[in-house]
């Protein structure tokens, strides 16, 4: 019996403007991955993945507190094709 394995998962972030921050930021971090199991009592699995499928991890961030605004924009690594 052949044993695959089908997973996705997706984290949505919104956050509205503000006082602080001019403009609304939202971003949806969509994975997913598919893997097969082999040997007696799955021992091993491989597992072809995907991160990021919609490209939106854009090294963006911001926090607000009452007394503590931060905006940080980083350097992220893009998927690429070879």
């Amino acid at each position: 019996m052949k044993k695959f394995q089908l997973h996705t998962d997706a984290n949505y972030l919104w956050q509205q403007k503000t006082q602080a921050f001019a403009d609304d930021f939202s971003r949806t971090i969509w994975n997913a991955w598919v893997g097969r199991s082999f040997f007696k009592n799955d021992q091993l699995t491989l597992k072809l993945s995907c991160n990021d499928i919609l490209n939106e991890n854009n090294g963006y961030e911001r926090t607000a507190t009452n007394t503590f605004f931060s905006e940080n924009r980083y350097t992220t690594i893009r998927p690429s094709l070879w």
